[in-house]
Protein backbone atom coordinates (compact mmCIF):
# COMPACT_ATOMS: atom_id res chain seq x y z
CA UNK A 1 0.00 0.00 0.00
CA UNK A 2 2.90 2.46 0.68
CA UNK A 3 4.26 2.18 -2.91
CA UNK A 4 0.81 2.88 -4.33
CA UNK A 5 0.55 5.98 -1.72
CA UNK A 6 3.78 6.77 -2.85
CA UNK A 7 2.94 6.37 -6.53
CA UNK A 8 -0.15 8.30 -6.60
CA UNK A 9 1.67 11.27 -4.35
CA UNK A 10 3.95 11.62 -7.23
CA UNK A 11 1.13 11.77 -9.73
CA UNK A 12 -0.18 14.41 -7.87
CA UNK A 13 2.48 16.76 -6.99
CA UNK A 14 3.97 16.99 -10.40
CA UNK A 15 0.52 16.84 -12.36
CA UNK A 16 1.05 20.40 -13.68
CA UNK A 17 4.77 19.79 -14.43
CA UNK A 18 6.04 18.89 -17.76
CA UNK A 19 9.15 18.07 -17.19
CA UNK A 20 10.75 16.46 -13.57
CA UNK A 21 14.28 15.38 -12.84
CA UNK A 22 15.33 11.57 -13.91
CA UNK A 23 15.84 10.71 -10.71
CA UNK A 24 11.84 11.71 -9.52
CA UNK A 25 10.84 9.40 -12.65
CA UNK A 26 12.73 6.79 -11.53
CA UNK A 27 11.90 6.56 -7.71
CA UNK A 28 8.05 6.91 -9.29
CA UNK A 29 9.04 3.76 -12.19
CA UNK A 30 10.78 1.34 -8.76
CA UNK A 31 7.51 2.11 -6.79
CA UNK A 32 5.31 0.92 -9.79
CA UNK A 33 7.86 -2.09 -10.45
CA UNK A 34 7.02 -3.01 -6.65
CA UNK A 35 3.49 -2.73 -6.96
CA UNK A 36 3.83 -5.29 -9.69
CA UNK A 37 6.13 -7.58 -8.26
CA UNK A 38 3.66 -7.74 -5.39
CA UNK A 39 1.10 -8.77 -8.49
CA UNK A 40 3.55 -11.26 -9.70
CA UNK A 41 6.10 -12.57 -7.27
CA UNK A 42 8.52 -14.44 -8.00
CA UNK A 43 7.45 -14.80 -11.82
CA UNK A 44 8.83 -10.89 -12.82
CA UNK A 45 12.51 -9.85 -11.82
CA UNK A 46 13.61 -5.75 -12.17
CA UNK A 47 16.45 -4.05 -12.07
CA UNK A 48 16.99 -0.38 -12.51
CA UNK A 49 20.68 1.23 -12.71
CA UNK A 50 20.99 5.04 -12.99
CA UNK A 51 24.35 6.69 -13.40
CA UNK A 52 24.05 9.85 -11.37
CA UNK A 53 25.58 11.75 -13.97
CA UNK A 54 22.13 11.29 -15.38
CA UNK A 55 19.75 11.91 -12.32
CA UNK A 56 19.66 15.68 -13.00
CA UNK A 57 18.47 15.35 -16.49
CA UNK A 58 15.00 16.67 -17.13
CA UNK A 59 12.74 14.28 -19.01
CA UNK A 60 9.04 14.17 -19.71
CA UNK A 61 7.09 13.83 -16.69
CA UNK A 62 5.54 10.55 -16.55
CA UNK A 63 6.96 8.41 -18.86
CA UNK A 64 9.08 6.01 -17.19
CA UNK A 65 6.08 4.25 -15.31
CA UNK A 66 3.79 3.67 -18.81
CA UNK A 67 6.69 2.16 -20.79
CA UNK A 68 7.16 -0.56 -17.73
CA UNK A 69 3.12 -0.90 -17.60
CA UNK A 70 3.52 -1.69 -21.97
CA UNK A 71 6.11 -3.73 -21.13
CA UNK A 72 4.37 -6.04 -18.91
CA UNK A 73 0.88 -6.15 -20.22
CA UNK A 74 1.80 -6.74 -23.89
CA UNK A 75 5.35 -7.55 -24.40
CA UNK A 76 5.12 -10.97 -21.13
CA UNK A 77 1.53 -11.82 -22.09
CA UNK A 78 2.96 -14.26 -24.80
CA UNK A 79 5.84 -15.83 -22.93
CA UNK A 80 6.33 -18.28 -20.26
CA UNK A 81 8.07 -16.41 -16.78
CA UNK A 82 10.36 -15.33 -15.15
CA UNK A 83 9.73 -11.94 -16.97
CA UNK A 84 13.05 -9.72 -16.47
CA UNK A 85 12.64 -6.06 -17.07
CA UNK A 86 15.89 -4.15 -16.98
CA UNK A 87 15.94 -0.49 -16.91
CA UNK A 88 19.03 1.43 -17.09
CA UNK A 89 20.25 5.16 -17.93
CA UNK A 90 23.85 6.88 -18.16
Amino acid sequence: IRELADYLRYLLDHRHDSLVSLAEETEALENYLRIEKARFGQKLTTTVTVESAATNLQVPFFILPPLAENAIKHSFQNILPPWNLDFSAS
